[in-house]
């Protein structure tokens, strides 16, 4: 059995060591009063209370039987000093239950305060009792946090419920919680020679979709309050949740799917082979519709008789039709059982009360091959199916959904508001976020106004910017709103720049999602320093990116070169048919320009265009304004800019080549010194390459206009000349 223990185990009362106790000494008043536990002789409990120096220092230590401190049957009290001294008056008071016995246990029997142990200076000499401690080794003692004051009672509160193993002769292994008897399990299969499952020993229970009775796994929970007992008993179970995606070992178990067992009347629970739609589906439709194909409750009160009287037996059984699929997840579940007519009772509508130590039944179960019939374990602390202790720290437990015969299943509403995160998104077109309801009364359900496509809790923006809202309603009807911005999509100004080597360019990012980070994707193409680009030392082409903190990205292109232009005269010659064969005579003359430059300088990207008319086209307007400067390659200046390279005059030869040799005196161009098409003889605007066909070139050597239109002059297409390559 168990009983609910309150006054410190149930409740202490402190007085503080400096104030005035009986007698004139000072001293802490503690007293332990407790239910009556039936059948038992005697309670065993060690107490200390340390003050709040760093490190903490012990003000008493004492080992206390119920049988000499009180009733023999929990209760106790006693009288205790704590240290009200200034800086220290935060003391601690620490319970451990020593053991439970069938028999008063003497003061000489009782042994010495030894934290909760039973053995060396701590044996208790008598008969133990069977029972669940929720302080040694679980989880350390009880403890509760008093600040001692001078002349001043401090009360100290323990609210405790043991587990105690019971013998029902219609359950398989049953505990004793609070005087009402429970069992639980998760079948697997029917596990005749405990090795696990085999296909010979599966349940097959519950009905699929072709009218075949399939795999079945099993949840049982099932209570009496005792045979003849007019007692209510009420059920309580948390939702039942499923792993599926994360190791069995549960270490970090993330529900995939969340189960309402209180969902719909007793038996299937969903269309068959259509649990995806079934409304036991709290969360994690589609992977449930995976691993499972069927869900059913079922839950009563049995007829079943003990010594001729009712045995008051209320059962509470989940029923899974599984899939193969199902061997990749694991379970977890928790219940727990009251009398929801007992005013004293720490469990209200479902609800362990805060600091309350009270136990339950904890499912955690590998659904693989090792899943066997695995039934209620007693005496220890990890396993498939246990029972666990709430604690005196922790916050309210709430086991939500409930089933009483008398008042049938449901969901007690939660007092936790319903809520909604993100609360704000904003995303630029087609990105994706994913909402999360918590809290209030499950199942949820999810809508949308405005743009963009929702499914389940997931929103994809649409793509425009705009904006959306989100809504999540619970089972009772709450609703709470996400907002949604979609902004433009994300981008780096400027698309292309041109940086000298070492120089800096300012970029700008604008549209996704705030939160810019500037990064160089080209290896050893610079560096950023917020969004202030730095080129590396030599001359090439690198692409430069802005990723917003949604993780959407853009680049922009960046030239590295010189400021300083080049001209050059081609090394290689060329007969005035040259594009013969081609849609653009011009694309063709700017594509042997860069050819030759890249050849002769592979890390230094620059692009040219020829120097070079015709009947469709003029030289000077296939150069950028204002253009220039312009040097050859031997590094004489040649212009200033395109006006300067047009005015009939250069500062300097064009007769030097792409790597600086001496070219050839002279080069096709169809161009007065104006940079003007010089008209139709241009070898049939660079088609024709035969003697039949004249075209105008310029002389390389000259400074004057004549560098461009030799007057008068032209020659057979049949000639080989140069062509001028300017750098744009």
């Amino acid at each position: 059995m168990m009983s609910r223990l309150t006054a410190a185990l149930g409740a202490f009362a402190m007085a503080s060591c400096l104030g005035p106790a009986p007698g004139g000494e000072p001293s802490v008043t503690l007293q332990i009063s407790a239910l009556n536990l039936q059948g038992v002789g005697d309670v065993v409990w060690d107490v200390e209370v340390t003050n709040g120096a760093p490190p903490p220092e012990v003000v008493w230590q004492r080992r206390v039987t119920s049988s000499a401190y009180g009733d023999g049957a929990g209760s106790a009290s006693l009288v205790g000093p704590c240290d009200a001294s200034p800086g220290v008056a935060d003391n601690h008071v620490r319970v451990w239950v020593v053991g439970v016995y069938d028999g008063p246990i003497a003061r000489a029997d009782a042994g010495a305060f030894a934290w909760g142990s039973a053995t060396g200076a701590g044996v208790v000499s008598g008969t133990a009792l069977a029972f669940e401690n929720p302080t040694v080794p679980v989880t350390g003692p009880l403890s509760r946090l008093a600040t001692c004051s001078a002349n001043a009672d401090v009360a100290v509160s323990f609210d405790v419920t043991l587990a105690r193993p019971a013998e029902q002769g219609f359950f398989d292994v049953a505990v004793d919680f609070d005087d009402v008897y429970c069992a639980a399990k998760l079948d697997c299969c029917y596990d005749t020679d405990a090795d696990g499952c085999d296909a010979s020993e599966d349940i097959r229970l519950l009905f699929d979709a072709g009218g075949q009775r399939g795999r079945t796994f099993v949840l049982g929970f099932a209570c009496t309050a005792g045979p003849g007992d007019d007692a209510a008993t009420a059920l309580y179970l948390s939702p039942v949740s499923l792993d599926c995606s994360a190791p069995n070992s549960g270490e970090d178990f993330a529900a995939d799917v969340v189960l309402d067992p209180a969902s719909g009347e007793p038996g299937n629970l969903c269309a068959a082979d259509e649990v995806e739609t079934c409304p036991a589906v709290i969360s994690g439709a589609a992977m449930a519709g995976t691993v499972l194909f069927q869900i059913a409750s079922f839950r009563g009160a049995e007829r079943l008789t003990s010594g001729g009287v009712a045995a008051q037996k209320v059962y509470w059984n989940l029923a899974l039709g599984v899939e193969d699929g199902i061997s990749a997840c694991r379970l977890r579940a928790s219940g727990t059982v009251a009398d929801p007519d007992d005013p004293a009772s720490p469990v209200v509508d479902g609800v362990i009360a805060a600091g309350a130590v009270y136990p339950y039944v904890r499912w955690d179960v590998d659904l693989g091959s090792s899943c066997g019939s695995e039934a209620l374990a007693f005496g220890v602390t990890s396993g498939p199916v246990v029972t666990a202790y709430t604690g005196t720290s922790d916050a309210a437990t709430d086991f939500r959904y409930y089933y009483d015969p008398a008042s049938g299943a449901g969901q007690h509403p939660n007092p936790a508001a319903l809520a909604l995160t993100p609360a704000l998104a904003t995303l630029a077109p087609g990105n994706v976020a994913t909402f999360a309801a918590s809290d209030g009364n499950p199942p949820y359900a999810f809508s949308l106004t405005g743009p963009g496509a929702l499914a389940g809790a997931t929103y994809t923006a649409p793509a425009s910017p705009g904006s959306a809202t989100v809504r999540v309603t619970d089972a009772l009807g709450a609703f709470v709103d996400a907002a949604v911005t979609v902004n433009a999509a994300l981008q780096l100004a400027p698309a292309s720049a041109s940086v000298e080597p070492g120089g800096t360019k300012v970029f700008s990012a604008s549209g996704g999602v705030p939160g810019y980070t500037y990064s160089v994707v080209t290896a050893g193409g610079g560096s950023f320093s917020g969004a202030t680009y730095t080129a590396p030392a030599s001359a090439q082409t690198v692409t430069v990116r802005v990723t917003d903190s949604y993780g959407n990205t853009a680049n922009a292109t960046v030239t590295v070169e010189s400021a300083n232009k080049v001209i050059f005269s081609t090394s290689t010659t060329y007969g005035g048919g040259f594009a013969a064969g081609y849609p653009d005579a011009m694309t063709r003359a700017d594509a042997l320009c860069q050819a030759h430059w890249n050849a002769a300088h592979p890390t230094e990207p620059r692009t040219f265009r020829a120097w070079l008319s015709s009947r469709l086209a003029s030289a000077y307007y296939r150069l950028p304004s204002p253009g220039g400067p312009w040097y050859n390659t031997l590094g004489q200046l040649v212009a200033t800019s395109r006006a300067d390279l047009s005015d009939g005059a250069l500062s300097a030869k064009v007769r030097y080549t792409e790597s600086g040799a001496n070219g050839v005196s002279t080069a096709w161009t169809d161009t007065t010194s104006d940079g003007i098409s010089a008209g139709t003889i241009d070898c049939e605007v660079w088609t024709q390459g035969s003697s039949s066909w004249s075209g105008r070139f310029g002389n390389t050597n000259a400074t004057t206009g004549l560098w461009t239109h030799d007057t008068y002059q032209w020659g057979g297409c049949h000639n080989q000349r140069a062509l001028i390559c300017v750098q744009i």
